[in-house]
């Protein structure tokens, strides 16, 4: 497996190849790079559903990005701005764009610049809670990859206040997301942040739905007992701090 998108270059130029883009800003043409999926083994899946693949991680390739306006996106984004949202992009972001010049395969740190710049992308144009979410969770997973704790653990926040709010008051899915797996996920997060009483009270919605799979019912169940271990631990430490 590669490691902080560093691989093999035989094995880049087996698994990369490039999609022609049109920016709906600038009307710039130009290559994004994307993945052979069906040629990328899928080796694990974390607790969080972040998926880990034998030969290139797919995720530093999932932005669309304009190297000369700045126009960014995800690639599961088939809409074009409005021409209200274009306005604002192009006054926020593409009037103060330097410009990026990226590598021929990304980095670590190449694939966070990127996700940054969608979820500015997104911001700037008022795009969905669950979008923005989406953008985020991503970035965190990158930066879970290099070691990053800090920063995976402000972008799972970013993503679980986000993810709450498009719960509340959007439809779904959210990309390929039904509405049992972002409550999953929702659990996933606030476990990952210590909130254990809303960890429980979200898998307990998830087992409740009609509509959640037996895989997904696996997951919750196997989360629930981490958070019992967690809460354990807790109280034990709790009481050692009485003595």
């Amino acid at each position: 497996m590669c490691q902080q998108g560093i691989c093999n270059e035989e094995i880049l130029k087996e698994m990369i190849y490039e999609k022609e883009y049109e920016c709906p800003l600038c009307k710039t043409k130009f290559k994004q790079k994307a993945v052979k999926s069906s040629k990328n083994k899928l080796l694990d899946i974390d607790f969080d559903l972040n998926a880990r693949y034998e030969k290139v991680n797919p995720l530093y390739y999932e932005v669309v990005v304009c190297e000369v306006c700045g126009f960014a996106q995800l690639n599961k984004r088939s809409e074009m701005p409005t021409l209200a949202e274009a306005s604002l992009l192009k006054e926020k972001i593409a009037a103060n764009f330097l410009g990026r010049k990226y590598s021929t395969y990304y980095t670590a740190q190449e694939a966070i610049d990127r996700y940054k710049l969608a979820l500015l992308n997104a911001i700037v144009r008022n795009a969905t809670e669950g979008e923005k979410a989406y953008i985020a969770l991503k970035l965190a997973w990158v930066y879970r990859e290099i070691g990053d704790s800090e920063e995976e653990k402000r972008f799972l926040g970013e993503a679980l206040k986000s993810f709450l709010n498009a719960y509340q008051r959007e439809g779904f899915p959210i990309f390929e997301l039904q509405e049992e797996v972002v409550a999953y996920l929702i659990a996933a997060l606030s476990y990952q942040l210590e909130n254990y009483k809303q960890a429980i009270k979200w898998i307990q919605m998830v087992l409740k739905n009609p509509n959640t799979s037996p895989k997904l019912k696996d997951r919750c169940f196997s989360l629930k007992a981490m958070v019992s271990e967690k809460e354990k631990e807790l109280k034990q430490l709790e009481e050692q701090n009485k003595l």
